[in-house]
C-alpha cells in the first residue's frame, strides 16, 4: 500500500485537508523562531518559565503570525530533512531578537555590579536564578527594576512587532538574510557604556568617599578611619543610590524606547 496515499486517507478520515498539512511547515518553523526567542529573553521567561509554557505559548504565537501569510505555506518543503535545514536559521533568529531585548536590559544588571562593588556590598553576593551566577543585590534589584519598566513601557509589544517584522525580512525558508547580515555585530555593542552611565552618580559618589577617607587617614594617621570605611561606604552608597533613583529609571526607560530601533537593525530592516 502506497504511504503517501494511506497518509492522505488518514488525513481525510480525521478531517484535514491538503491545504492544512501544507500549513503544518510554517507554523513549525516560526514555532522555533518564537521558542528560541522566548528562551533567550530576561524573565519571567528564559530558563525561569517552564518548558511547558514556552512551547504553548511559542506555538500559540506562531499560528497567530503564520494566519497572514500564510501563502508563503506552498513555497516551503514538507520533507524532514529539507526542514531540519531550514530550522537552524530559523533559530538564529529568533536568537538574535532575544538576545537584543536580554542585552538593552543588560546596561542594568552590569549597573548594579558597578554600583555593588563600588559601594562595599559585593560581599553580599547571592545565586541569581535568572543567569545563575552570583551578583550583589543592588545588581539584582536593578535587574528586575529593569524587568518591569520593559513590561511596563511595552517593550513586549515591541519584540512581537520584531518578530512580525521579522516575516517580512527573513520570511521562513530564506532567514539567512538577516543572519548573515552586519547588524548582528552591533548586538551589545552599547551595552558596557549603557551600564556605566546608569552607575556613574554612584560610582563618582563613592569614589569621591574613598578619597576623602584617604586624605583624613593621611591626615592623622592615629585615627582608625578604615575601620570605619565599611559601614560609611555601605551607608553612602545606598543614600546615593536611592537619590539618584529618579535619574536612573529614565536612564533604563531610554534604552527600552530605543528598543524597536536596535531590533530593526539588528534584523537588517532597511
Amino acid at each position: 500500500m502506497n504511504p503517501v496515499a494511506a497518509g492522505s486517507g488518514l488525513a481525510s478520515g480525521f478531517g484535514f485537508s491538503d491545504a492544512a498539512f501544507a500549513f503544518i511547515p510554517l507554523v513549525v518553523l516560526l514555532s522555533l523562531r518564537v521558542g528560541v526567542m522566548l528562551a533567550a529573553m530576561p524573565a519571567p521567561f528564559g530558563s525561569l518559565a517552564p518548558v511547558r509554557v514556552r512551547v504553548a505559548l511559542g506555538l500559540l504565537i506562531a499560528v497567530a503570525l503564520s494566519l497572514p501569510h500564510a501563502a508563503m505555506a506552498n513555497a516551503l518543503p514538507i520533507e524532514p530533512l529539507a526542514l531540519m535545514r531550514l530550522a537552524i536559521p530559523e533559530m538564529l533568529v529568533g536568537l538574535i531578537i532575544g538576545t537584543t531585548v536580554r542585552v538593552t536590559l543588560a546596561g542594568a544588571q552590569i549597573a548594579g555590579t558597578a554600583i555593588g562593588f563600588s559601594s562595599g556590598l559585593a560581599f553580599a553576593n547571592s545565586v541569581d536564578p535568572t543567569f545563575g551566577e552570583s551578583v550583589p543585590p543592588t545588581s539584582r534589584a536593578l535587574s528586575s527594576f529593569a524587568v518591569v519598566l520593559f513590561f511596563t513601557l511595552g517593550g513586549h509589544h515591541a519584540a512581537l512587532e520584531a518578530l512580525t517584522q521579522s516575516i517580512t525580512i527573513a520570511p521562513p525558508g530564506n532567514a539567512f538574510v538577516a543572519v548573515a547580515h552586519e547588524g548582528v555585530l552591533n548586538i551589545g555593542s552599547q551595552m558596557m557604556t549603557q551600564g556605566l552611565r546608569i552607575a556613574s552618580p554612584v560610582v563618582a559618589t563613592m569614589f569621591i568617599v574613598q578619597l576623602g577617607m584617604a586624605l583624613v587617614s593621611r591626615a592623622a594617621p592615629r585615627v582608625q578611619i578604615f575601620s570605619l570605611t565599611f559601614a560609611v561606604a555601605v551607608s553612602a552608597g545606598l543614600l546615593t543610590l536611592l537619590v539618584a533613583m529618579p535619574s536612573i529609571a529614565p536612564a533604563i526607560a531610554a534604552d527600552i524606547h530605543r528598543l524597536p530601533e536596535d531590533l530593526s537593525a539588528a534584523l537588517g530592516a532597511r
